[in-house]
């Protein structure tokens, strides 16, 4: 076996398809297809001389399970050339120990069950269902091909777990997301009053809440009462648009942003009062503030995430994917 130096690949690339070669992967000749499809693949090249035909088109480069694969870099001669970074880390959210993770596409409207999508944590098996006799929300309009939920205020819609919100955070750290489409908020209540507005999450206790309020000319809210009061973060929402929302608490202060924006750092407060009140999807805690729009991937972790705000970085990247966004 011999192999070519990259300056006779340069020159000689007629001269080397013209070998009956059994591997050739190479820089596409000219400026024909890229050699790599969503940075997993390089296709190899056919080789052959007169009728004797090389094996090399049959040898592709793929993606090894759990490895990154090399990036699209710079020019060589006009073709684009493979980037490998010995540092770098193949990162999927499934790998993450999450204790709720809703998708779009999971969503039953017939028996109100928004189901779990498996990740390294208990997520797989944490459904978010009918809370007693309240209205449900129904299916929404589609995300890249795929049923979101939908929640109206005028019908008190809402979904729940028979369980504390204990078994999907701990009361000293926590983080998550929201992917939402906020159609208009109807309570104007600042951090220290989050407790009244629209939720996206609450506890049925009144200490933790993700919210959206009228207040500062729109926003959304990450929250908890730490015995003093309620603190947080805040952040710019626009409505009628899709929105990720990202948040975490790591014991001294909760982190808060929305799509690519800088992360707010809320003030510095202590652990979450209780966290025995059951999970509400949809609703403040008392039943009488409700979202309104679309959401699309909802999920809370009980730590915060290593190195969080690349995590969440990472984070993003997959949701755009799955969901066909740009945020």
């Amino acid at each position: 076996m011999s192999l070519m130096s990259l300056r006779s690949l340069e020159e000689d690339f007629p001269v080397l398809s013209a070998k009956p070669l059994t591997f050739f992967v190479a820089a596409p000749y000219g400026n024909s297809v890229p050699p790599f499809t969503n940075g997993t693949l390089w296709q190899a090249h056919d080789s052959v001389t007169g009728a004797v035909a090389g094996t090399s088109s049959s040898r592709n480069l793929v993606k090894t399970s759990g490895v990154p694969s090399p990036t699209v870099g710079s020019a060589v001669n006009g073709r684009v050339s493979a980037v490998y970074d010995p540092a770098a880390v193949d990162f999927s959210i499934a790998t993450l120990n999450l204790s709720l993770w809703t998708r779009s596409g999971n969503y039953n409207s017939g028996t109100s069950t928004w189901s779990g999508t498996a990740s390294a944590g208990t997520s797989g098996s944490f459904s978010l269902v009918q809370q007693g006799a309240n209205p449900t929300p129904t299916d929404g309009a589609t995300l890249n091909g795929r049923n979101t939920v939908s929640f109206a205020r005028a019908s008190s819609q809402r979904l729940s777990n028979a369980s504390a919100i204990s078994t999907i955070l701990t009361a000293s750290a926590y983080s998550g997301w929201a992917l939402i489409n906020n159609n208009s908020s109807d309570t104007a209540g600042t951090i220290a009053g989050s407790d009244g507005n629209d939720a996206i999450f609450a506890d049925a206790g009144s200490f933790w809440h993700i919210t959206t309020s009228l207040t500062n000319g729109g926003v959304a809210q990450s929250a908890h009462w730490d015995g003093a009061s309620f603190k947080g973060a805040e952040q710019t929402l626009t409505n009628s648009t899709w929105s990720l929302l990202q948040f975490y608490y790591d014991g001294t202060n909760t982190y808060f942003r929305v799509n690519s924006g800088t992360w707010q750092v809320g003030p510095t407060q202590g652990s979450i009062t209780d966290v025995t009140g059951l999970l509400l999807v949809g609703c403040n805690w008392n039943g009488v503030a409700f979202f309104d729009g679309l959401m699309a991937d909802l999920a809370i972790a009980p730590q915060v995430f290593t190195n969080p705000q690349t995590t969440f970085d990472s984070i993003k990247t997959e949701l755009n994917t799955f969901h066909g966004l740009s945020l």
